[in-house]
Parts: C-alpha cells; sequence; structure tokens
C-alpha cells in the first residue's frame, strides 16, 4: 500500500485479482479450510553481497507431491553466496485480496455462465474508456464508421477529459454520429494548460503545420556554444546487479553526450555502454 494515502497503487491489482480467482477456486473446492494469499517479494532493505547477484541463480523444474496440480515447483539454487538471508520476504495480502474477492467472483460466475450458455455481446456504452480498448477488431465493431475517422477525438491531447453538460464530450459526440476532434465545440474547451495545447493541436493540425513556441527563438539564441546534448538511461532491478545495492535501485547502464562547439560544427560523440 501507499504508505502516505494507505491505497493499492494500480500496478498491482493483476496480481491482486489472480490471487483472488485463485482463491476464489480453493474455498469451493476446500470450504473448510482457511486460505491465506502471501505474496514473495524481494526485500527493499536487503544489501547485495556480490557483485552480478542475478547471474547466479540457477532455476530448473521440480516436483513436489503434496502440491495437487500439473504445475508443480520452480527450485533454485545461489552458486557461492551465502550471505542471502533477508533477500525475499513473504508478504501477506489476504486483505487486499478480499477487496478484490466480490468483484472477481461476481465476473468469475457471469463468465462461466456465458460458456454454459452461450457468448451473448454484453451490453456496453460507447464512452471515453473505449480509448483503452484493446481489441482492434472489437473497437471497430462497436463504432462501426466512427472507427476510421480521420484526426478522431482519442488523437486530441487529453481529449477524454472535456465535458459537454453532463456527458463527456466523446459521448456527446458519438449520439451525434461525430468522431472528429474538430466536431469538438470550440466552448467545451476550457481556459488551463490542457485547454490551450488543444487550441494549438487543433489550429495547428487544421493548417496542416508544425507549431513552434514563440518563445523558443530567444531560448535558442541565448544558448552559449559549445552545447551539450545528454542522454541516459537507467533500469530499475528486482535482484540488485552491484555489490552494495538494494533491490529496485536505480542503476544507470547507458549514457552519451553529443557536442557542438560551434553554429553549424560537426558534433562530437562520447558513450558509454554498461557491459556488465
Amino acid at each position: 500500500r501507499n504508505q502516505k494515502t494507505d491505497k493499492i497503487p494500480s500496478e498491482w491489482f493483476p496480481a491482486l485479482i489472480s490471487l483472488a480467482f485463485q482463491r476464489l477456486i480453493l474455498m469451493e473446492m476446500c470450504p473448510d479450510k482457511v486460505i491465506n494469499c502471501s505474496i514473495l517479494l524481494p526485500d527493499r532493505h536487503f544489501v547485495a553481497p556480490v557483485d552480478h547477484l542475478h547471474h547466479r541463480f540457477r532455476i530448473f523444474w521440480g516436483s513436489v507431491p503434496e502440491v495437487l496440480s500439473r504445475f508443480s515447483a520452480i527450485h533454485f539454487d545461489v552458486d557461492g553466496v551465502s550471505d542471502l538471508d533477508g533477500f525475499l520476504r513473504l508478504e501477506d495480502v489476504t486483505p487486499e485480496v478480499e477487496q478484490q474477492l466480490p468483484t472477481v467472483a461476481t465476473n468469475a460466475h457471469r463468465y462461466a455462465h456465458m460458456l454454459h450458455q452461450g457468448m451473448a455481446k454484453p451490453a456496453v456504452t460507447i464512452d471515453k474508456h473505449c480509448k483503452s480498448c484493446e481489441f482492434i477488431e472489437g473497437f471497430k465493431e462497436c463504432w462501426g464508421e466512427l472507427a476510421d475517422v480521420k484526426h478522431h477525438i482519442f488523437d486530441l491531447y487529453q481529449g477524454t477529459r472535456l465535458t459537454n453538460g453532463s456527458k463527456t464530450i466523446v459521448r456527446h459526440l458519438v449520439e451525434k454520429r461525430q468522431a472528429s476532434m474538430f466536431d469538438v465545440p470550440w466552448e467545451a474547451i476550457e481556459d488551463n494548460a490542457h485547454g490551450r495545447r488543444q487550441r494549438v493541436q487543433l489550429l495547428c493540425t487544421a493548417r496542416n503545420q508544425e507549431w513552434i513556441a514563440p518563445e523558443l527563438a530567444p531560448i535558442m539564441t541565448g544558448c552559449t556554444y559549445p552545447l551539450h546534448f545528454i542522454d541516459f538511461e537507467t533500469a530499475r532491478l528486482a535482484v540488485p546487479p552491484l555489490k552494495g545495492l538494494s533491490p529496485y535501485t536505480i542503476v544507470a547502464f547507458q549514457w552519451s553526450c553529443h557536442t557542438l562547439d560551434s553554429p553549424g560544427a560537426a558534433p562530437r560523440h562520447h558513450s558509454w555502454l554498461s557491459l556488465q
């Protein structure tokens, strides 16, 4: 949970929902048992005793007679490292799983009914949530000819935030059989940072031209050579790759600097890439 808000971060929902479904099945199979749910996690306070710890894990399949499943277990050995106490901790997430259980149970029973009685197309209101639809053909099936409209409302920056009265702007347009960003009423665009950017996008798209901020030229002319353009890449790994690091420590593994000594000069390149 988030330490400040005590809320469950959204990235944990897939794992918790999966555990809730597994718990639901076990509860139906073993109604007289107490079923708790835990997740095995790297402890952020652990400090790696050696470099390249992630290279020392040997993972292989094994069998556990007491596990009643075709998927039995995964075992791992760690070569040459004895000081791994505290690397992994078992976190009880039973309360968090129980929060998801009613919704998971309702959906599971609904899906089971669909499998037995036939899969009828669910009634889904076309609205802003369609932007995140993962099914391309399904999106087209729901939206029909509006799915292929050029300069779609979903292409408008933060367009799904807009409203028209009590309805989202997406729903307002769909009911009028419209789906272009140019169909958005000008008065629906708010007078804030999002709205200013939306107006720029609409005007420049209509004119088929790029937008260059007026304050950019003075900033560029005020730059003093040499100019350095720096880029770097980082990763947050669960298994710390270097001695002295903890799980999820940010590690830089690539860096580059490209220098212009004068206007029109060929750039000088310097770079580094970790090969460890």
